[in-house]
C-alpha cells in the first residue's frame, strides 16, 4: 500500500510540474531577434535559424540564478541527443556580460553556444522574460519549424529532460508550409512614432537607443523582408523647438524611409504653419481633420485617408490629430489652423471607408487615453496606431474588435505589427514586435552622412552668429 501511495504521489508531482508549462504562449509566432554570439562576431537571428528542418530551444538565464545552473547539463544532453534536428541557444541577461561570462561558463562547462541580450532590452523584453530591466528566470521556449512556440517552461523543472524528450521527436517530422504561401495571409504593419527630431543616438549609457540613422537601417531590413509591408508613422517627428534646420534634415532622412503614411502631430507645426505647407510634398503627409484659414477661406491641409491594397486586401489608412495636444502649445504657431472634432469626423467617415476597404486602421496623433476611448465608442477600426503619449504598448491593448499599438519615447523602437487575415478578410490572430534602435543597429551610410552635412551647417550658422 505504501509503494502504491509513492507511486500516485510521484505521478502527482509529475503532472504538476508539467502544469508549469505556460499554455498561453504556446501556439503563438516566436518573435525574432537579432544578437551576438558571445565569444565570436557572429550575429545570430531566430529567422536565421528556422527552416523546414530546424526546432529552435531558447533558454533564458543569468550569471546570478541558481535555478539555471541545474538546467545547463540537461541542456547539453539535450543537444547531443537531438542534434540531427534540434538547436539550443542560451540567452544571457547579464548587464555586463563580457565581465561575468567567461569565468561562468569555464566553471560552469558551458558548451551550449551563449547568445547575449544585456537586461534583456531585445529578446527577453519581446519574449516578457524581461519587465523594466528585471528578469524572471529561468525561462525555456521550444520554436517549432514553422516559428511558432510549441512548448514554454517558467523555472526550472526537475523532470525537463523526460519532458523535452518526450516532446522533442513530436516536432522532428512536423511539415512546415512554404514561407511564400503563409505570408500570402500576412498583412504586416511597420510603424514608429515620436523621432523628436533624434537623428542619431548619443551611444551615452544613460540613452544609447534610437536614432534616425538607425531606423532607416531596421525599415530598410523590415522592407526587404516583407516586401508587402505597409509603414506608418504617427507623428511627432520635427523636434519640439522651432528649429528649421534640423527640421529640414528630418524630411530629407525621413523621405528615405518611403514611408505610406506619416501623420501630421503637434510638433510638425512648431515651425509655423507656413514651413509646414511648403514642405507637405517632403513626405506622405496625412491628416484627416486639420485645415489651413488665411483671410478668404478655410481648406485641408492634406488627403485624409490612404486606400491600399496588399495581397487582395483592401487597406484604408486614416489619420486624425486630437485638438487637445495643442493645449500647452504656443498660440501663434497655430493661428490659421483650424481642427475638426476627430469623434465626429470618424463617426462620419468609418462608414464609408468601410465600403471601400476590408481592413481600417487610424493613425491616431491624440494620445493614449483618447485612443483607448475612440476605440470604445467607434466601432469599424481594426487598428489604432498610436502617438503623441509616447506610451509603449509591449503587447497590443484590445478594446471591443479594435487593436491599439504604439511604440514608446523617442523612436527607440520601430513596431511590427502582423494581422493574420482569413478568407472573409477579417484578423483571424495577430502578432506584435519590436526592433530596439539600440548599438546593435549600424547607422545608414547616407543618413550618417546627412548627420555630419547637419552638423557642418550648424556650426557654420553658429559661427556666423558669433561673428
Amino acid at each position: 500500500m505504501k509503494s502504491v501511495f509513492i507511486t500516485f504521489l510521484c505521478l502527482f508531482l509529475f503532472v504538476l510540474n508539467v502544469s508549469e508549462n505556460d499554455a498561453s504562449e504556446i501556439g503563438k509566432k516566436a518573435p525574432d531577434f537579432k544578437l551576438s554570439q558571445f565569444g565570436t562576431v557572429d550575429k545570430i537571428s531566430l529567422s536565421g535559424l528556422l527552416d523546414s528542418k530546424t526546432v529552435v530551444i531558447l533558454s533564458f538565464f543569468d550569471t546570478k540564478c541558481e535555478p539555471c545552473k541545474k538546467e545547463i547539463p540537461v541542456l547539453k544532453n539535450i543537444a547531443d541527443k537531438y542534434s540531427e534536428f534540434v538547436r539550443v541557444f542560451l540567452i544571457n541577461l547579464d548587464e555586463k556580460p563580457e565581465q561575468v561570462l567567461p569565468a561562468y561558463l569555464k566553471e560552469y562547462k558551458v558548451m551550449l553556444p551563449v547568445l547575449i541580450d544585456p537586461l534583456g532590452y531585445r529578446a527577453g523584453s519581446n519574449y516578457d522574460v524581461c519587465k523594466f530591466g528585471r528578469a524572471e528566470i529561468p525561462q525555456l521556449f521550444v520554436v517549432g519549424k514553422d516559428g511558432t512556440i510549441k512548448l514554454h517552461l517558467k523555472g526550472y523543472h526537475p523532470d525537463m529532460e523526460q519532458v523535452l524528450s518526450r516532446e522533442l521527436p513530436k516536432l522532428k517530422d512536423e511539415k512546415v508550409q512554404s514561407t511564400q504561401l503563409v505570408q500570402k495571409d500576412i498583412l504586416t504593419i511597420i510603424y514608429t512614432n515620436s523621432i523628436n527630431g533624434y537623428l542619431k543616438s548619443c551611444n551615452c549609457p544613460e540613452n544609447p537607443f534610437g536614432g534616425l540613422v538607425r531606423r532607416i537601417t531596421a525599415i530598410k531590413n523590415l522592407k526587404e523582408k516583407y516586401p508587402d509591408s505597409v509603414s506608418v508613422d504617427s507623428g511627432d517627428s520635427f523636434p519640439p523647438r522651432d528649429d528649421r534646420l534640423l527640421a529640414g534634415y528630418v524630411l530629407k532622412m525621413m523621405g528615405m524611409i518611403k514611408y505610406d503614411v506619416v501623420s501630421i502631430g503637434d510638433q510638425e507645426l512648431i515651425c509655423g504653419v507656413d514651413y509646414l505647407e511648403k514642405n507637405l510634398n517632403k513626405l506622405p503627409f496625412y491628416s484627416a481633420n486639420l485645415q489651413a484659414c488665411n483671410e478668404t477661406m478655410c481648406y485641408p491641409l492634406t488627403k485624409p485617408y490612404l486606400i491600399k491594397e496588399v495581397n487582395n486586401v483592401k487597406i484604408a489608412i486614416l489619420s486624425i490629430i486630437d485638438k487637445d495636444v495643442f493645449t500647452l502649445f504656443p498660440k501663434e504657431k497655430i493661428s490659421g489652423i483650424k481642427i475638426i472634432d476627430h469623434r465626429e469626423y470618424l463617426k462620419n467617415i468609418i462608414p464609408e471607408l468601410r465600403k471601400q476597404a476590408d481592413i481600417v486602421i487610424v493613425v491616431s496623433h491624440s494620445g493614449d487615453d483618447e485612443d483607448r476611448e475612440i476605440a470604445k465608442e467607434i466601432p469599424g477600426i481594426e487598428v489604432i496606431i498610436g502617438g503623441h503619449s509616447q506610451t509603449l504598448h509591449k503587447v497590443p491593448l484590445k478594446i471591443n474588435n479594435t487593436l491599439i499599438v504604439q511604440t514608446g519615447e523617442n523612436g527607440h523602437r520601430v513596431g511590427v505589427l502582423k494581422l493574420k487575415i482569413g478568407s472573409d478578410k477579417k484578423i483571424i490572430s495577430y502578432t506584435n514586435e519590436f526592433i530596439l534602435l539600440d548599438r546593435e543597429i549600424p547607422d545608414d551610410n547616407t543618413g550618417g552622412q546627412l548627420v555630419i552635412d547637419y552638423h557642418k551647417t550648424l556650426k557654420k550658422d553658429t559661427e556666423k552668429l558669433i561673428k
